[in-house]
């Protein structure tokens, strides 16, 4: 990622970060699905059955990674864009302050290269250290606390939050086995958990924007 923000810098006089230009064209038909390996692993066109969902996942990243290529995304001019990002974050230990406070960057910086897109942000699911080591006691805790930011941010910035977490958490605050492959990553039933959540929004994606 470093070498292609490098590149750009050298091709364009300026950094992708430094490309602030405000989108005033009207959206085009594409909804961005941002995130992590999480986001990345799922095929959103078979499971919304939408072909407008584009993957923007890639497996690793942090919010830094999603700042760093906010570009190609505003490029796109999406109608709606769907993130979810910090558990790699949390695994890294960085403090929850830190995390919030490069969500709210990526929020605001999309809210302001495009105005007109519907952006929904996504809770960070649950984990499961019972499963694997994948994961510690210690990132439930610190997921909790984000989330409730998260819900709280969104209304401030008057964005939608999608509260994913109670359909993912057993009783005691953990991914559901069945959901998962190892206490971090999906199943195939947990992506379609996560899909039937999303498919009220999607609906009413399409109503917003009859392409």
């Amino acid at each position: 990622m470093g070498s292609i923000a490098f590149f750009c810098t050298l091709s364009c006089g300026k950094s992708a970060d430094e490309d602030e230009y405000i989108s005033n064209l009207p959206p085009t038909n594409k909804i961005c699905f941002v995130g992590n390996s999480l986001t990345y692993w799922g095929n959103w066109i078979t499971l919304t059955s939408d072909s407008l969902c584009k993957n923007y996942g890639i497996g690793g990243n942090t919010c830094k990674d999603i700042l760093n290529r906010i570009s190609p995304i505003v490029d796109e001019n999406p109608c709606a864009i769907f993130l979810m990002i910090g558990i790699n974050d949390i695994r890294r230990n960085d403090n929850a302050q830190k995390i919030e406070q490069n969500i709210a960057l990526i929020i605001k910086k999309f809210k302001h290269r495009l105005p007109h897109t519907s952006i929904y942000l996504q809770s960070i699911l649950p984990v499961n250290p019972d499963i694997s080591d994948i994961v510690s006691i210690a990132n439930i805790s610190k997921i909790k606390e984000i989330n409730n930011w998260l819900a709280d941010f969104s209304k401030k910035e008057s964005i939608t939050y999608i509260n994913l977490y109670p359909h993912f958490c057993n009783k005691d605050d953990k991914l559901k086995p069945e959901l998962s492959t190892e206490g971090l990553h999906l199943s195939e039933k947990g992506y379609e958990t996560w899909a039937v959540c999303l498919k009220p929004y999607l609906r009413k994606i399409r109503e917003e924007y009859p392409f």
